[in-house]
Parts: structure tokens; C-alpha cells; sequence
């Protein structure tokens, strides 16, 4: 019987890792001590491209996307619910010239039952080289957005820092800073990470809305 059930549990894990795959989101499940314990093909493609797996554990290439990731794992591993003030499980991964990863985090308690491999949480990663643009009038309809907060909040999606906005925009950063604050109350939400993650859903293909 336990035999059975650990047979059962390992098929579903990998039964969901193959489901991600089919829509097209790479997905690692993760142990108790926030190490890798399996992933799927489409996450593979992305090792090497952003991400890498040192010692069994899942890295960003780029620093400050890395601190945003160990964050990332260590609450969802510790089962840690995010309050409104924090924002949601979510980071945003560099990619030099290329647009960010998206990546997101959750506990699997009652997703997925994987005894055998003791699974405690699971990571999407989202490429948004394959999201189209959101044309900036669709995010001033979206959120109330002026103009310049629009294309401010188009690069934060595509993933621009205040600073490479700020110089690309020809405006000083204290401005950029004031648009993406305001970019922030008007979505209601209350990090960058957490905006690109909802601005995400809406786009064609996302998963708020079908392509």
C-alpha cells in the first residue's frame, strides 16, 4: 500500500510539471529546505538563460533578481502568506537587453501530493520575451494611467529599472520614482515585481486572458 501510494504521488507530480509544460510555463517543485527536486522541459530551456541550478538550488544570473528569488523561495517554503502591505509571492529576473522572467511562488500543501519527494513548493517562471507588448493607451484604459505614467509602466513590464527609464525617457529619476509610485496606487499594488506580475495576466496569452 505505501508502495502504491508513493508511486501515485510521484505520477502526479509529474503529471503537473507536464500540464505546465503543455501551457507553456516552465515549473521547478521545490523541497522543504527550498531545494530543487524536479522540473519540467520547459523550465530546462530556461537554465542557462537567466536562471541556473547550483547545489540543487534555482539562481538568478542577475544579482538583484536573485536576492528577489531566494525571497521568493524562502516564503513560499516557509509557507509564508504575504500581507497587502508586502505584496504578492513574485519576482522579477533581469536579463541584461533582453525582457525579465517573470517568476512566481507558492506552497503546494493541498496542490500537490508528492510523499515521495516531499514536495513543499512550487516556482512558475514566465518568459516575457514570448508576451506581447501592452500597448501603453490599453494600460492608461487598464488603470487610469497619464500618458507618461503609461509608458513608464510599459518598460517596468518590459523590464527597465527606474534608472535605465529614467535616462531612456530623458526625465530625472526623481520623476520616474514619483511615475512609478503612482503607477503603484492606481493598480493597487505595492511593489514592481507585483505590477509586472498582474500587468502580465493581461496580456494576450496571459493567463487572465486568452490569446
Amino acid at each position: 500500500m505505501i508502495l502504491y501510494a508513493e508511486s501515485l504521488a510521484v505520477r502526479e507530480g509529474a503529471a503537473a510539471l507536464q500540464a505546465f509544460d503543455a501551457s507553456g510555463t516552465a515549473a521547478f517543485l521545490l523541497g522543504s529546505d527550498g531545494s530543487v527536486l524536479r522540473h519540467n522541459q520547459r523550465a530546462q530551456r530556461l537554465l542557462g538563460d537567466g536562471l541556473l541550478i547550483v547545489s540543487r538550488h534555482l539562481l538568478a544570473a542577475d544579482v538583484k533578481g536573485n536576492r528577489e528569488l531566494a525571497s521568493l523561495i524562502h516564503k513560499a517554503t516557509a509557507r509564508v502568506l504575504p500581507s497587502a502591505v508586502e505584496g504578492g509571492l513574485s519576482a522579477v529576473i533581469p536579463r541584461g537587453e533582453r525582457r525579465p522572467l517573470l517568476a512566481e511562488a507558492m506552497p503546494t500543501t493541498g496542490m500537490i501530493v508528492d510523499a515521495f519527494a516531499a514536495t513543499s513548493a512550487i516556482v512558475l517562471v514566465f518568459d516575457m520575451e514570448e508576451r506581447p507588448r501592452m500597448p501603453e493607451k490599453r494600460l492608461s484604459l487598464l488603470f487610469g494611467l497619464t500618458p507618461a505614467e503609461a509608458r513608464v509602466a510599459s518598460m517596468l513590464i518590459a523590464g527597465d529599472d527606474v534608472l535605465t527609464i529614467a535616462e531612456r525617457t530623458k526625465i530625472t529619476s526623481e520623476t520616474a520614482r514619483a511615475h512609478v509610485k503612482a503607477i503603484l496606487s492606481k493598480s493597487q499594488t505595492h511593489k514592481q515585481s507585483e505590477f509586472v506580475a498582474l500587468a502580465s495576466r493581461l496580456l494576450p496569452g496571459g493567463r487572465g486572458e486568452p490569446a
